[in-house]
């Protein structure tokens, strides 16, 4: 890795491979997610317990939710940089083809669920979305009737990322229909690999988080029948159905020949010991022959090794490029040649440097090997790759972490197949301050891209993609951000201006894509950043300073910042593990606001618009209190869980303060809830929008919408116009936001009254002293608007800057931001 124009980190094979790159549209390299143990996977999975029972089918018709959705996209990502500038949509889990059609193909994607093709991948239609989970592990075809499709959910990838699944899912007519028939609890929270019987139908296997699992019964009942570790990888000999090969976690190869009944360990010259991951392919023209990968505690190749007799002495193959780079544990697939059992493929990281590799190929065995990740014709394919299919054609598809591409002449050329495919995993967004068509987003390994009004969404930059933020005053500013908010980049209207990361830089801990970057409402050019501590910058990032030591006490990072509107120096912070800090003097003292609430990582905090001492906040806990709320600025909390099932995790949360109480929308693991009554009771919004964790949400107040950005299916939004609010509770009833905004005078104010009301409505700046009385005195129940010429009271043009408009009525009292320019 170099640093070359303006400070953007480009591989050095990029420039080899594809000339110089100008700054605008170089990126970060790849990364895998942060890895997590996998312990830590399995008490996640426990403690979510089963989604829905099995026999459980999606209803005919979606139960009424609140709100209509529309998908955003992207579906797919234009011009992502290391698919050489080309179409991506997001990672991979398993494709399968139809062996009596090679156009019909499906894929399921890592939190996207099932996709169908039947045009050979020039468009896509989703088939999962109302299932109970999105998180995909392994898909299989039955051999004698190809149109039942077996889903077994859970991604094993031990990524940060990597869902827990919820059982096994079967359609008989193609992905049209699906029912679950088997449990999380029998077949494991994360499955890698599923194969049916040849010979018997109703003998099902499974490699997960339990090992290597079978059943006789069609998958009614299941038995592990091989323990120890965690299942890898499975192999079925392609004539006879009594003889499959099994790849485990830090054993080693299995062969059993009883259908999976009993397995055997073998030796021959495979490692004993000293290895993790393992991955086996079998070549189905001579089926004595297989190769198995071996992964390094590191994550790097220790080994790729191949039997000429049906496993029992293995060859270690010297001349294997170390394809895993050192990420062996995330990305590892291997395939033969149906045809051929000395042309073997392995995938695994990219070719970023010298002597790096990523799409493998030998045609003599293994006793050399080309890189095939660039075609000859110019074509590549996306880093990390997770999975290997060959098609009746002699196709080889390939699915990784930007998508689905194919060929039919490997090391020549590449064909692109992420057109109609929307599974892209975002991480965060950033709504436009006015431009309901103009908004950013992060996502794991397809960089941060920009929503233009259309469903194809540009790469703004490459890489991971954190936390990004839009500026309030000149809102053609905006900013980016790579893996623990490092770098951070500034941009204007999509050109690259600076690298404006601050003193945090290789210092301090921060969350891997999902922690703070907020824009201070009440303060131009003033951005926040969260660490372990809090960042300052009054300049847009030319210059930071930190207002806060460790917030998290030493073990955690922030996960949320909110800043009081209208009221300056007013600030929420909340960690990792369970903290809330609260300041009033812009960061000279933090004062802890937690008792009460539950030990577990706060992801998210919301303020009210009009009392700075309201807040609402969610936790990432699987029962009891997930959303809790504070009227005294956390000096104590209120559980307002009301009815939210208690196996959803609260992920993110925002709030539509245009009605009274507000509405709140909060993202879980299995989709999108909402409550219109103050949390008594939420709602999963079901219409049009999908079962996949969401990761961020916004309420665009100034356009009536809000957006969801998912981890798997891209983003959606709905209109908030038409929300119907709880007995007593009020719709609009107040102020409305000034558009656009920032904005020139005239200015045009707008708010409406439930009934009449004595009521003041006047401008004031942002110290508080009233500019401009507007409207004093009764009025009627309705709709009503002033014009403010942007004078003070004595005639006098105002300045440019932030200013407020505020209406009272007896008690009841709302202000509004916003920027006049001049």
């Amino acid at each position: 890795m170099f640093r070359i124009a303006a400070g953007i980190l480009v591989p050095l094979a990029l420039v080899t491979f594809l000339g110089a790159v100008p700054a605008y549209a170089s990126g970060e390299r790849e990364s895998p997610p942060r890895r997590m143990p996998r312990e830590e996977l399995v008490q996640s999975a426990r403690a979510a317990g089963e989604r829905v029972p099995v026999g459980w089918q999606p209803a005919s018709a979606p139960s009424l939710a609140a709100l209509s959705w529309t998908a955003l996209g992207p579906r797919p990502i234009a011009d992502e940089y290391w698919s050489g500038n080309d179409k991506a949509s997001g990672r991979v889990s398993s494709i399968v083809v139809d062996p009596r059609d090679a156009d019909v193909a499906y894929v399921a994607a890592a939190q996207g669920g099932v996709w169908k093709t039947t045009d050979g991948g020039a468009s896509w239609a989703p088939l999962t979305d109302d299932l109970s989970s999105l998180a995909s592990g392994a898909l299989a075809l039955d051999p004698v009737d190809p149109d039942i499709v077996y889903y077994a959910t859970g991604e094993q990838h031990e990524s940060g990322d990597s869902f827990y699944g919820d059982g096994l899912f079967k359609s008989t007519n193609g992905g049209a229909t699906w029912a679950k028939i088997a449990s999380r609890a029998s077949i494991g929270a994360y499955v890698s690999r599923i194969a049916v019987n040849r010979g018997n139908s109703s003998i099902l296997h499974i490699a997960s988080s339990r090992g290597l699992l079978r059943s006789i019964d069609g998958g009614v009942n299941w038995s592990v029948t091989q323990s120890g570790d965690w299942g890898y990888d499975l192999a079925p000999h392609p004539t006879d159905s009594n003889v499959l090969y099994g790849a485990m976690y830090d054993f080693g190869v299995y062969q059993s020949v009883d259908a999976g009944a009993t397995w055997t360990l073998l030796a021959g010259g495979l490692p004993a010991s000293g290895f993790q991951r393992v991955q086996i392919a079998l070549a189905p023209a001579d089926p004595d022959v297989l190769y198995a990968s071996f992964v390094a505690p590191g994550g790097s190749l220790l080994g790729l090794y191949r039997t000429e007799n049906g496993g029992a002495t293995w060859s270690v193959l010297p001349a294997t490029p170390n394809y895993l780079g050192f990420q062996g544990w995330y990305d590892n697939c291997l395939i033969v040649d149906p045809s051929d059992a000395d042309v073997c493929y392995a995938g695994g990281m990219f070719p970023y440097g010298f002597g790096d590799t990523g799409v493998i190929r030998t045609a003599n065995g293994g006793a050399s090997w080309v890189d095939i990740t660039f075609a000859t014709d110019g074509t590549q394919v996306h880093p990390d790759q997770h999975i290997f299919a060959f098609g009746p054609d002699g196709t080889l598809w390939l699915g990784n972490d930007g998508g689905v591409w194919k060929t039919d002449d490997p090391g020549g050329s590449w064909t692109n197949c992420n057109d109609g495919l929307a599974i892209t995993q975002f991480y965060t967004l950033a709504l436009h301050p006015t431009n309901p068509n103009l908004l950013i987003g992060g996502t794991q390994d397809n960089g941060s891209l920009r929503y233009e009004g259309t469903d194809l969404w540009p790469q703004v930059v490459s890489g991971d993609g954190g936390p990004c933020a839009f500026e309030w005053d000149s809102p053609n500013i905006y900013y980016t951000t790579y893996v623990f908010m490092n770098p951070l980049f500034q941009w204007d209207d999509g050109a690259y201006l600076d690298d404006v990361t601050g003193g945090w830089n290789g210092v301090d801990r921060a969350s891997w894509c999902s922690g703070p970057l907020v824009v201070d409402p009440n303060l131009a050019n003033t951005l926040l950043v969260g660490t372990y501590r809090v960042w300052r910058s009054t300049d847009s990032g030319s210059g930071w300073n930190t207002i806060s030591g460790d917030l998290t006490s030493a073990s955690g990072v922030l996960l949320g910042i909110a800043v009081a509107e209208g009221v300056a120096s007013t600030y929420y912070a909340t960690t990792s593990n369970g903290r809330v800090l609260y300041t009033n003097d812009g960061g000279a003292n933090w004062l802890p606001r937690h008792s009460g609430l539950p030990q577990r990582a706060i992801q998210d905090i919301v303020v009210s618009p009009t009392n700075p001492l309201s807040a609402t906040l969610c936790s990432d806990t699987l029962a009891g209190g997930r959303v809790w709320t504070t009227a005294d600025a956390g000096v104590s909390w209120t559980n307002i869980s009301g009815d939210l099932p208690n196996n959803v995790r609260g992920l993110c949360l925002t709030a539509d303060h245009s009605t009274a109480p507000p509405a709140f929308y909060l993202g879980t693991d299995v989709g999108l809830f909402s409550s219109v009554n103050g949390g008594t009771t939420w709602m999963k919004e079901t219409s049009g929008f999908p079962s996949s964790a969401v990761f961020d949400v916004a309420v665009d107040e100034v356009n009536d919408y809000v957006v969801a950005a998912t981890h798997g299916r891209g983003m959606f939004r709905a209109s908030v116009a038409t929300v119907s609010v709880a007995a007593g509770s009020e719709r609009a009833s107040w102020l409305r936001p000034v558009a656009p905004n920032p904005t020139r005078p005239p200015v045009l104010l707008q708010f409406q009254l439930p009934e009449p009301a004595e009521v003041s409505l006047a401008v004031y700046d942002l110290a508080g002293r009233r500019v401009r009385e507007l409207i004093t005195g009764p009025r009627d129940a309705g709709r009503f608007e002033a014009i403010w010429d942007g004078r003070d009271a004595n005639g006098a043009p105002t300045g440019g800057g932030v200013y407020f408009y505020r209406l009272r009525s007896g008690a009841r009292s709302e202000s509004r931001r916003f920027v006049l320019l001049r």
